[in-house]
């Protein structure tokens, strides 16, 4: 990131293009989520991450798209990537945490229907 001072003394910063970019694509993918378009979520965050694999916020974003259609084991993967990028985010710990929690209640009535 780039500072410069413009006349009359404020300072503009400059951004490097691909952050840009990704947070735009992050952002898109984000509100495909709000809008319940969970696979098309899915595919721009992935889009994002292939721009910038480490971009930890798109692996949180892409794992709560998982949570939602019930692919816990993909957001659990997805939620470790984000916690190892970036492991003082306490959300990213707090949704491994929901997705390892609702994969072990959806293992449990698997076998409780079978029995």
């Amino acid at each position: 990131m780039e500072q410069s001072t413009k006349r009359g003394g404020s300072v503009a910063v400059k951004f490097p293009l691909s952050l840009i970019i990704n947070s735009i694509n992050s952002m898109n993918g984000y509100i495909l989520l709000l809008a319940g378009q969970d696979d098309l979520a899915i595919e721009q965050l992935r889009k994002t991450l292939e721009i910038d694999p480490s971009f930890a916020h798109a692996y949180w974003e892409l794992a709560i798209a998982h949570v939602r259609i019930g692919r816990f084991a993909e957001a659990i993967s997805e939620f470790q990537r984000a916690t190892t990028l970036s492991p003082s985010i306490t959300q990213y710990k707090g949704g491994l945490g929901h997705a390892t929690r609702a994969q072990a209640r959806t293992r449990k009535r698997a076998r409780c229907s079978t029995n």
